[in-house]
């Protein structure tokens, strides 16, 4: 019983240490709960926090987890949710507060915790180390600089949270031929994020022939002169992944239209970092998020490492293998190309080296089994040799200037001299229950204070990022935005959905205009998108339309434009001011103190169209071209309600262009002036109008069409770019042009005369009635996708991809019942196909242990 209490209170502190340590980190640095600051930065505040309040809205039945309007324009939700929330973790967000804060920093400190638990009880079983060194190994592996910068990318924890368990799964089908633990554990893997699953995928194969190799000369079934059990090891690795494929199948399709395509020059040579850089990955405080893999995971685990390498009790055969195993994937970070087939053959955006954990878990395995060996042999020569090396390195390294502040340098050099002091001692005093426990609790400090250091380094420059975040803001804008929304839909009554919403601004900062996806969370159908599972198609047309240059993954809604906007039924928009050819509106709520205001041009979520729109519009880079001609085969005729109005450079400096333009005298009154730049390079210069200063533009987040308000005398306009504009810019073109506003609300009501009246609006189903004069198309704005069930009168019908993109369909004379519903393509197969992988992996498995026991 003793023995029992005593395994259970270590296991409870491989979870809780490293729960200390991050809550410490908070507490030091006023975070929340401590303080205002939240945890919440970079992708985490821009992408994640919004993703975790529609899956709360998913647990509640009040948005579907399949389909959703609130992205982009409506698209599939598959490959995002699979990819970011299939987690069990994230259903603690129904035992949280409004705050999304709340879940979010107690998800995080989980997520390390869960880390040691894992790590502790692969190091127990693997290696039968003593409870004090295992505890010091989990707490190492658990704060490994991957897990605390990825808490800023927290769908990607999990998988250093299970891997431990594959690696042990492993080990149990290679020393044992037991195949369940290693197929529930892959499954888990790819469940948690079909993305890093993957890597571990590669990663579980490359490890099974290190294990299988090492065991070779004990074992009893080999093959091939390395492999033990591979018939087992592929059973159960085959048919974990088919298990998994209700996941993969339709995530993969859900991801073909956009960042699933394979990019070209995938396999061009070169190297991702200076050679002479690489020490300094391994070492505390070093962090340099795109220049730098992220290999730190702790100096006692780094020594031991080395030790490993050193060590006269390891043989040859086995440093040989482990050496080169460790080389290749070292290599891996290095060498471009062997990076992105780790990335599944793409480029990674940012944090180049997402691979980095599969490094710390082998530095891991070395350290663990130099001190299994160690410590069975009494052998420390090569312990103080390595702690020798590391701190000779670390002294190098901080005289060239590149350990980032001192006292991680100081931390470095006093755990290499008391590291194997502790273990010497330890080993000295193994008779001594006292000394024993007071030197191993000297050590899991120390070990845990060095990784304090650690996080609390990267908490840090998180709260001195761009975009700082605070709790008591979050709460008081989610608090505003519900009462706002609640408000538009109570002036609008039921259809009110059938209708778009959009912003122009966010609460993170007051001066960029940054495509969030605040539209998950708040379930409203807008524009902007952030999302790595975006649609090709709806990106195409809301570029053509002029809101955002082609950006891959990011969307913005920069300025209302009215004729887009009322295209794709766009009817309010937030804004500081009333935009060009917009009318306040009476809803009184404020959104961080900006008004709504109406497009009365708005049409409906689909409207009669001629045949016409059915022809492809060629798109030359002017959207003022394409949404002109657009209306024009909408409406089935020549409405011109879009001209052009020439611009003239005037100015090209190194860091000022200014261009100049004039509305035409014959103008109609009203009409709307709009400029628009193309490019083919992207940087940040400031904007103005009549040296009014409107954004940053021509960066990452702010571009497309802007309107040209500001008043001047002579009626003659003056653009400005500002900024370092390269030398060779001679690919950026001025666009402007002017909205004849007669000729467009015409062209609006004719659309508008046949509405799809909808009676049902909600995520994945669209139901009512159109009654059309004739024979004719129903066009609407919902991307296309194979999803899509579309029923006429009770008949399914075939739709029609207008302009690559929007969903259309014939329709007959007379009143139309028109029913829509969608599906995720292929997951009833995939269902099906992961159903026969169990039942087939159940099988095996019983095959499996009916024959060990006759052998036996």
């Amino acid at each position: 019983m003793k023995r029992y209490g005593l395994s259970s209170l270590f296991y409870a502190l491989s979870f809780l240490a490293p729960c200390g340590i991050v809550v410490a980190s908070f507490f030091i640095l006023s975070m929340y709960p401590f303080g205002d600051r939240a945890v919440s930065v970079w992708d985490l505040q821009i992408t994640y926090t919004y993703f975790y309040e529609w899956f709360r809205d998913c647990l509640a039945g009040n948005q579907n987890i399949f389909y959703s309007f609130s992205k982009s324009l409506g698209g599939n939700m598959y490959a995002g949710w699979s990819g970011l929330l299939t987690s069990p973790i994230n259903w603690l967000i129904l035992l949280c507060g409004d705050n999304p804060m709340d879940f979010v920093t107690l998800m995080i400190v989980l997520k390390f915790g869960l880390a040691g638990l894992t790590s502790y009880f692969y190091v127990r079983r693997r290696f039968a180390l003593s409870r004090p060194i295992s505890l010091c190994l989990s707490v190492c592996y658990s704060m490994m600089l991957f897990m605390t910068t990825q808490s800023a990318n927290p769908m990607w924890m999990e998988v250093v949270i299970l891997l431990p368990l594959v690696m042990y799964g492993v080990y149990c089908i290679v020393h044992r031929g037991k195949v369940v633990f290693f197929y529930v554990s892959l499954l888990a893997t790819i469940i948690c994020n079909y993305y890093n699953g993957y890597m571990v995928c590669l990663f579980s194969i490359m490890f099974y022939l290190f294990e299988s190799y090492l065991f070779v000369p004990q074992a009893k079934r080999v093959r091939a002169g390395i492999m033990v059990n591979p018939g087992r090891f592929s059973i159960a690795f085959s048919l974990a992944v088919f298990s998994s494929l209700f996941i993969l199948l339709p995530t993969v399709l859900g991801l073909l239209g956009g960042k699933g395509a394979v990019p070209g020059g995938l396999f061009t040579f070169e190297f991702r970092y200076d050679l002479n850089d690489l020490a300094r990955s391994f070492f505390l405080g070093v962090y340099e998020k795109e220049q730098l893999p992220q290999m730190y995971c702790g100096t006692l685990t780094l020594i031991c490492a080395i030790w490993f390498f050193l060590s006269d009790k390891i043989g040859k055969r086995e440093k040989v293998a482990a050496g080169v195993f460790i080389g290749f994937m070292v290599f891996s970070t290095w060498y471009a190309p062997f990076d992105r087939i780790w990335l599944g053959l793409r480029d990674g955006n940012s944090f180049y080296c997402r691979f980095t954990f599969l490094v710390s878990a082998l530095f891991l395995f070395v350290a663990a089994r130099a001190l299994s060996v160690g410590w069975e042999h009494r052998s420390y020569k090569g312990l103080v040799k390595a702690a020798a090396i590391v701190g000779i390195v670390a002294v190098v390294i901080y005289c060239d200037g590149n350990f980032p502040r001192t006292r991680f340098f100081v931390a470095t050099i006093a755990m290499c001299v008391a590291i194997p002091l502790v273990v010497i001692l330890l080993d000295r005093f193994r008779d001594n229950a006292f000394r024993r426990s007071a030197l191993s609790a000297i050590l899991v400090l120390a070990v845990s204070f060095e990784a304090l250091l650690s996080c609390h380094g990267i908490f840090r420059t998180r709260l001195d990022s761009d975009n700082p975040s605070y709790y008591s803001r979050y709460g008081s804008y989610y608090e505003e935005g519900e009462n706002a929304l609640e408000e538009v839909d109570a002036k609008d009554g039921t259809d009110v959905n059938a209708y778009r919403l959009e912003k122009t601004y966010n609460f993170l900062s007051p001066f960029r205009r940054i495509a969030l996806n605040e539209t998950m969370a708040f379930d409203y159908a807008g524009i902007a998108l952030y999302d790595s599972a975006y649609d090709d198609r709806v990106q195409n047309v809301l570029s053509r339309l002029g809101y955002t240059p082609d950006r891959g993954i990011r969307t913005s809604y920069n300025d209302p434009m009215i004729v887009s906007d009322a295209l794709l039924g766009i009817r309010y928009v937030s804004d500081d001011e009333c935009p060009p050819g917009f009318v306040e509106s009476d809803i009184e709520s404020t959104w961080e103190g900006k008004r709504f205001y109406e497009n009365p041009y708005a049409l409906p979520l689909g409207y009669k169209a001629s045949s016409e729109i059915l022809d492809e519009i060629e798109f030359d880079g002017d959207p003022f071209e394409y949404q002109n001609e657009l209306v024009n085969k909408l409406v089935g005729e020549e409405v011109d309600c879009i001209v052009d109005v020439r611009g003239r450079l005037v100015e090209r400096g190194d860091d000022e262009w200014v261009w100049e333009i004039e509305l035409p005298a014959d103008a109609p009154e009203g009409a709307i002036l709009y400029g628009y730049f193309e490019y083919g390079w992207q940087l940040s210069v400031d904007l103005y109008d009549n040296d009014e200063y409107l954004y940053v533009y021509l960066d990452d987040w702010s571009q497309g069409v802007f309107p040209i308000t500001a008043e001047t005398e002579d009626g003659v306009h003056s653009i400005m770019l500002k900024g370092d504009i390269p030398e060779n810019a001679d690919d950026l073109v001025f666009h402007a042009a002017y909205v004849d506003m007669d000729k467009f609300g015409a062209a609006c009501d004719k659309l508008a005369s046949h509405p799809f009246e909808i009676d049902t609006f909600k995520d994945g189903e669209v139901a009512g009635t159109y009654v059309s004069d004739g024979d004719g198309v129903l066009f609407t704005t919902i991307p296309y996708d194979a999803g899509w069930t579309i029923e006429v009168n009770g008949t399914v019908v075939e739709p029609q991809v207008v302009q690559d993109a929007f969903i259309a369909f014939d329709v007959e004379a007379g009143e139309n019942t028109i029913k829509m519903t969608y599906f995720p393509p292929a997951l009833g197969l995939a269902a099906g196909l992961s159903g026969l992988a169990v039942a087939g992996f159940i099988a095996s498995a019983v095959a499996m242990r009916r024959r060990d026991r006759q052998l036996r």
